[in-house]
């Protein structure tokens, strides 16, 4: 039987379990991996600061691929191998770009040490507070970043009440599309992972997942 050389593995909603953590089993997999002689690759958006933590916990070593490719770092050193930043020049244009097409639009730059924040842009990540720096305007901020993002008050705005609406008809058991689903019904309903739970547990074929039969919607 032949073993993989390099297992590359994605971090939220792949690898990480509801918590946020990875679970006994999955750190177990990666070990008889790791022992099969594969070498164990994190690839992720997240930056290396917010990996860091994750593969001690793993008890993984060597590379990690952060900030959608953006930056190669050394889990041992933390040393940046590989950095593949936005120039300067085109910083400016994008924010220009946006400035003009979304008025009142904020923005935040990720240098993969650090996070810069204009005044109306909200950070979500409280985790991040010790490497906030909050800067009056991202275009004249004369280094590297690996990541822009920009935040719209008005979008942001109805996102929210897209959000309270969707919490205000569950609420009151109505489907998604606006059809009344009765309470008790278990009919076939399709998950996160693309699973349909049959009407009834253990009916038809599919791999078995927390006490219950689950079948690949095709």
């Amino acid at each position: 039987m032949t073993f993989p050389r390099i297992v590359a593995t994605d971090l939220d909603g792949t690898l990480l379990n509801s918590l946020g953590s990875v679970s006994a089993r999955t750190q177990q997999a990666l070990r008889l991996a790791s022992d099969a002689g594969a070498q164990i690759v994190f690839v992720t958006a997240r930056p290396p600061r917010s990996v860091v933590p994750i593969a001690e916990q793993a008890g993984v070593t060597g590379t990690v691929i952060c900030s959608n490719g953006a930056i190669v770092c050394d889990l041992a050193t933390h040393r940046f191998t590989a950095s593949y930043a936005l120039a300067p020049a085109t910083i400016r244009k994008l924010t220009a770009a946006l400035a003009e097409a979304v008025p009142g639009v904020a923005f935040a730059a990720e240098t993969g040490r650090k996070v810069l924040v204009e005044g109306g842009y909200t950070w979500p990540d409280v985790h991040d507070a010790a490497f906030i720096q909050e800067v009056d305007a991202i275009c004249d901020e004369d280094q590297p970043f690996v990541k822009l993002l920009a935040l719209s008050d008005r979008a942001h705005g109805r996102r929210h009440a897209r959000d309270g609406a969707s919490r205000r008809r569950g609420a009151g058991g109505d489907h998604p599309h606006g059809r009344a689903r009765p309470r008790g019904d278990q009919r076939p309903r399709r998950d996160q992972g693309g699973y349909v739970r049959p009407a009834l547990p253990g009916a038809g074929g599919g791999s078995r997942r927390g006490g219950r039969v689950w079948r690949h919607a095709e």
